[in-house]
């Protein structure tokens, strides 16, 4: 599975930027492409225990599951995503990322470029902007916490 580790890189530019409506657009196709392959890895993954780690069938059965997150994170990026994580998914805004993980059912979380999934925030509305004025339609769009 070594060529896994590298694959969730912090330094890969983003395909492209996204509103809260433009990510939840794609979510459904994210979704379908994440259950997909959480489903065939986790057969794999159950195959896995009960073979020896030396032998030819555990290091085949390894690179099927390697080829799976690798195919899954190359469909994501080209929907617009990035996948940052197993079935972790962040969308960028331009001001940091939506963040989706299996299986939630919305996107429902945002991040700064800094941070992470550790140290994600719920998203919540706001009717005002950070002066107290009234938001624009852009900055009412979400409200990333602070």
């Amino acid at each position: 599975m070594g060529k896994i580790y590298n694959l969730f890189s912090t330094q890969e530019p983003s395909p492209t930027t996204h509103s809260l409506e433009s990510a939840t657009a794609l979510l459904p196709l994210v979704r379908r492409y994440t259950t997909e392959a959480a489903k065939k890895t986790e057969a794999l993954s159950l195959q896995l225990q009960y073979l020896t780690k030396d032998s030819q069938e555990y290091k085949r059965v390894c690179k099927e599951y390697d080829d799976i997150v690798v195919g899954w994170a190359e469909r994501v990026h080209r929907v617009g995503g990035l996948a940052k994580g197993l079935w972790l998914v962040d969308f960028d805004t331009g001001r940091g990322y939506l963040c989706w993980s299996y299986p939630e059912k919305e996107i429902e979380y945002f991040h700064s470029y800094d941070g992470s999934y550790k140290t994600r925030k719920k998203l919540g509305t706001s009717k005002t902007n950070s002066r107290g004025k009234p938001a624009t339609a852009r900055e009412a769009e979400f409200h990333p916490p602070q």
